[in-house]
């Protein structure tokens, strides 16, 4: 592969990404069928297949694509809705738990993205989900998730201290479903150089 080759396939993928929404055809017609199964891997690879799949449809181009690219963005699109409808409702259960308790928390990431920038789940993969919870409220929450089969058996309070002094967020790996959710206090690790506006 030419050393060049990733930066105009970045750059084909971009002006992909414009199609529908400006008129710019985005080099369409330059492209053959091998190079849209690399075009939609690329995408697919830097998770924005299932947003080339929507601006392709909606262009009315995606039709025209061969059946193995079309297959590559259609399975993409499909696993982030299925995926992210799942994550949904898990946070659904959490904001229960923790409201129950009288845990404020805030969806940060993808959880926000997806719906109100994108404004289609289908369209923004995740991976995790991210919570923002008060510093002064963390043990209230780690003890909450526990009771929601996440992270650990043991009890964790007494680590916590330790966590708020060197850490801004915890992970909890879900003891049944493949589910992870980050809880965080801070927006960034402390001593870090970049401070959250």
């Amino acid at each position: 592969m030419p050393a060049d080759e990733p930066a105009r396939r970045g750059r084909l993928l971009l002006g992909l990404l414009r199609v529908g929404k400006s008129g710019n055809e985005g080099g369409i017609g330059r492209l053959d069928g091998g190079a849209w199964d690399s075009i939609a891997s690329f995408a697919q690879e830097h998770g924005v297949a299932p947003l080339l799949h929507e601006r392709l449809q909606t262009s009315g181009v995606l039709a025209t694509l061969p059946d193995s690219a079309q297959a590559i963005l259609v399975a993409a699109r499909r696993t982030a809705a299925f995926e992210n409808l799942r994550h949904y409702a898990e946070f659904r259960r959490i904001s229960v738990a923790f409201n129950r308790r009288g845990i404020p928390l805030m969806a940060l990431k993808g959880l926000h993205l997806a719906e109100q920038v994108y404004g289609d789940i289908s369209l923004r993969p995740m991976s995790d989900m991210d919570i923002l919870v008060p510093e002064s409220r963390v043990a209230q929450a780690v003890a909450a998730m526990q009771t929601l089969d996440y992270g650990p058996d043991g009890d964790l309070s007494g680590s916590v201290g330790k966590m708020l002094q060197s850490k801004c967020n915890l992970g909890f790996a879900h003891r049944r479903h493949d589910v992870y959710v980050e809880v965080h206090w801070k927006l960034s690790e402390p001593g870090s150089p970049y401070a959250a506006p």
